[in-house]
C-alpha cells in the first residue's frame, strides 16, 4: 500500500524512518519480514499512508472537508488533518498505541455480519458470558465482538443458529473493549509529554459519534482505546446533517463500501443542528435517541425525570410486556449495565417481588430509574411525542443531560453505574426524608433537624432532608411530636449534603475522562434553578457532581423559568409521576402537565390518558 506516495514526500518518509527506526516505505510496499499484519507495525504504516494520501490530494488543489472523520486508527489521520498535531507527533502516537495494544493479554474478535445489533445485544446477553461486548458497530447488520478468546470462539454456534455469519478475525486481543482499560491507562500516561492544538475542521469521535470538541479533547482519544467504534451512528449522524459528498482517503474501499450500505438503512437520529456538507473519511477502521414525526401540534414537550426516591419494584413492568420500543430499549441498557457491572436488573426489577416491598439497593436503583427513565422517553418518542426540552430533578438529571445531547448514553450509564458502586464501597448509611410544610420551619426549628441537611425544595410546601439514619428518624419522631407529616423515601445514602463527599475523589476521575457537548436542546437543572447551556468541561463537569451532590432547588425553577413556558406541556417521564404533582401544587404555575405512569395506575391506560392529553 501506498504506491507512488513515498517519493512525493522524501521529507516526512525520513522523519518517519528516523522515529520509527525502520524503512516505512519498504515496510508498506515490500514487508520483507512479513511482520505488516501485527499491530505495532500496522498502525504506524496505515497512518502514514493516510496522511500522505490527505496531503497529496490538497496539493494537488483538492477542496478542503467541512468535517472529518475516522474509522478507529483512521480518527488519527483525521485529527492530522483538523491540526490537532504534526506529522511526527500523531506518528508517535500512533506507534505508541499500537506497541501498546500489542501488549495486551490474549483475546478474540469476530465479525457477526447479516444480523441486527439489536439481536447481537440479545443473543450475548442470554448466553450468559461475561467477558464479550461489541467492539464496532459498523452498519446495520455489520457489528464485530470482542472479548475472552474462548467466549467469542464458544458463541460462533449461537450466532449461525440464529442465521448470522460469523467470522474470526486475525488478532492477538480484545481491542475496543473493557479488557484495554490497563492499555488505555498506559496511553493516557503517553499522551501527558504532548500538546494538542485546537480543532480547525470538526473531526467526528468513533467514541461519542458526535463531534469533537475543538479543545480538551485527549480523553477521547484514550478511551477510543476501550470503547467501541460506533461508525454505524456516525455516518447516519452525517447523513442527516444533509452530508451527501463523502470522500475515503487512504488504501481501498472498505469505508466507501459501509457508506453506501448505511445509507440505505441509516440509524434514525434525533434533529440537531447542521454540519457542513463536504465530508471526509480518513481510512479506516448507542446516543441519539431513535426520533419519530414531529406532532403537527404547535405544543412543545418538557420532558421531566425523577431521582432516587421515586423508584419501586415492578416499575414499568406493563410496558415492558406491552410496548416493543420500551423492552427493546430496557434490553438492551440492562445487557450493557451486566457488562458494566454484572447485575442483572431485569431480574431485580421484574422478578418475583412485591412492589410494595422497599427498593434501596443503591446498586440496583441507580441503574434502574435511568434505564426506565430512558427507556420512557424512546417509547413516548416512537408515538411521536418528541421532547423540545428536559428537565432534570436529583438523579434524573443525567437522564436529561443524555436525551439533550450533552452526555453520550454509553458515558452517562458508566458514571450513574459506579458512582452507584462508590457510594455503596465508601459513604456512610445515610438517607432521605420528604418534610410536608414549608422549608421555613428548618431554619425556624433547627434543633428539630439537628445533624440534617436540607437537601431540596420541591415546592411551597414540601421540601426533603438528607442525614445520616438515626439524624433522619429523630428529625421525623420530632415533627411528628408536632403535626407535621414526613415520609422516608426508600435511599440509603445521603444525596445532597457531605455525607456523599467521601465518593468524590474517585468520582471526579472518572468525571475527568467523560466529555461533555453542547446541549442540543433547553436543559433545566434543579440544582441549578435555571437552564444550562454550553459549558467548558470542566464546568460540565463539576455540575454532574453538583447534581448529587448539591440541594436541589425544583421550586425555584418552577417559580422563576416556567410561568415563561406556559404554552408547554411538562411531561413526567418518571415511575411515580411526583414532579407533574409538584407542578400541581406550585402556586406560581398554570401550565399544562401530565404523567406517563405512577405506583397506582395501569400503566397503558394511563399512557393512553396521557396521550389524549396531548392531543387536547
Amino acid at each position: 500500500m501506498g504506491y507512488g506516495l513515498f517519493d512525493q514526500f522524501p521529507e516526512q518518509v525520513a522523519q518517519a524512518n528516523q522515529v520509527l527506526g525502520y524503512d516505512i516505505a519498504e515496510l508498506c510496499l515490500k514487508d520483507p519480514l512479513r511482520v505488516l499484519n501485527q499491530t505495532q507495525y500496522t498502525q504506524p504504516a496505515l497512518y502514514t499512508v493516510n496522511v500522505l494520501t490527505y496531503l497529496e490530494r490538497m496539493a494537488r488543489g483538492a477542496t478542503p472537508p467541512d468535517i472529518l472523520a475516522g474509522h478507529s486508527l483512521g480518527e488519527y489521520s483525521a485529527l492530522f488533518a483538523a491540526g490537532a498535531f504534526d506529522f511526527i507527533t500523531g506518528l508517535k502516537l500512533v506507534q505508541k498505541r499500537g506497541q501498546l495494544m500489542s501488549l495486551a493479554s490474549r483475546g478474540a474478535m469476530a465479525a457477526v455480519l447479516e444480523i441486527n445489533l439489536a439481536d447481537i445485544e440479545r443473543i450475548l446477553a442470554e448466553s450468559g458470558f461475561q467477558h464479550v461486548e461489541i467492539a464496532n458497530i459498523n452498519a446495520l447488520q455489520q457489528c464485530i465482538i470482542s472479548g475472552a478468546y474462548d467466549e467469542v470462539v464458544a458463541l460462533e454456534t449461537r450466532f449461525l443458529d440464529a442465521g448470522a455469519r460469523f467470522v474470526q478475525l486475525n488478532v492477538s486481543a480484545a481491542f475496543h473493549s473493557r479488557f484495554m482499560s490497563d492499555t488505555e491507562n498506559a496511553f493516557a500516561d503517553y499522551l501527558t509529554a504532548f500538546t494538542f492544538h485546537p480543532l480547525s475542521i470538526p473531526v467526528v469521535s468513533n467514541v461519542t459519534a458526535r463531534v469533537y470538541p475543538t479543545t480538551d479533547y485527549q480523553s477521547l482519544l484514550t478511551r477510543q482505546i476501550s470503547s467501541p467504534v460506533r461508525w454505524y451512528e456516525s455516518i447516519s449522524w452525517l447523513l442527516a446533517q444533509g452530508c451527501d459528498d463523502f470522500i475515503e482517503v487512504g488504501p481501498g474501499d472498505v469505508l466507501t463500501k459501509l457508506h453506501r450500505r448505511i445509507a440505505e438503512t441509516p440509524m434514525p437520529m434525533a434533529p440537531e443542528r447542521a454540519a457542513p456538507s463536504n465530508t471526509t473519511h480518513e481510512a479506516k477502521t448507542p446516543p441519539a435517541p431513535p426520533s419519530a414525526p414531529t406532532p403537527a401540534a404547535a405544543t412543545k414537550y418538557v420532558f421531566m425525570y425523577a431521582g432516587q426516591g421515586s423508584q419501586y419494584y415492578q416499575m414499568g413492568r406493563a410496558f415492558y410486556h406491552a410496548d416493543g420500543h420500551f423492552r427493546q430499549t430496557m434490553d438492551r441498557l440492562c445487557h450493557k449495565v451486566y457488562m458494566l457491572s454484572g447485575v442483572n436488573l431485569l431480574e431485580q426489577l421484574y422478578g418475583d417481588r412485591d412492589p410494595g416491598t422497599e427498593f434501596d439497593d443503591i446498586r440496583y436503583t441507580h441503574p434502574a430509574l435511568f434505564c426506565f427513565g430512558y427507556s420512557l422517553t424512546q417509547m413516548l418518542i416512537a408515538r411521536g411525542v418528541q421532547p423540545a426540552a428536559v428537565v432534570g430533578h436529583s438523579l434524573g438529571e443525567y437522564v436529561a443531560a443524555v436525551v439533550a445531547g450533552m452526555l453520550t448514553l454509553d458515558d452517562a450509564l458508566r458514571l450513574v453505574v459506579e458512582q452507584a458502586h462508590l457510594l455503596a464501597q465508601h459513604a456512610p448509611p445515610g438517607g432521605l426524608a420528604v418534610v410536608l410544610a414549608s422549608p421555613d420551619i428548618f431554619h425556624r426549628s433547627a434543633d428539630s433537624f439537628s445533624g440534617c441537611t436540607l437537601a431540596g425544595v420541591n415546592f411551597d410546601n414540601n421540601f426533603f432532608i438528607s442525614g445520616e439514619q438515626s439524624a433522619i428518624a429523630n428529625a421525623r419522631q420530632k415533627l411528628t411530636d408536632q403535626g407535621i407529616l414526613s415520609l422516608a423515601l426508600p435511599v440509603r445514602y445521603g444525596f445532597h449534603s457531605s455525607s456523599i463527599e467521601a465518593i468524590k475523589p474517585s468520582y471526579q476521575k472518572l468525571l475527568d475522562k467523560t466529555p461533555c457537548f453542547s446541549p442540543t436542546m433547553p436543559v433545566y437543572s434543579s440544582v441549578l434553578g435555571r437552564s444550562v447551556g454550553a459549558m467548558q468541561q470542566a464546568d460540565a463537569q463539576s455540575y454532574l457532581w453538583q447534581v448529587i451532590r448539591d440541594k436541589v432547588d425544583f421550586s425555584t425553577l418552577v417559580d422563576s423559568v416556567f410561568p415563561a413556558m406556559e404554552d408547554h406541556f411538562f411531561v413526567d417521564a418518571s415511575a411515580t409521576g411526583s414532579l407533574a404533582n409538584f407542578l400541581k401544587y406550585s402556586q406560581d404555575f398554570a401550565g399544562r402537565h401530565g404523567y406517563v405512569l405512577n405506583p397506582f395506575s395501569d400503566g397503558m391506560k394511563s399512557l393512553e390518558t396521557l396521550l389524549s392529553q396531548l392531543k387536547a
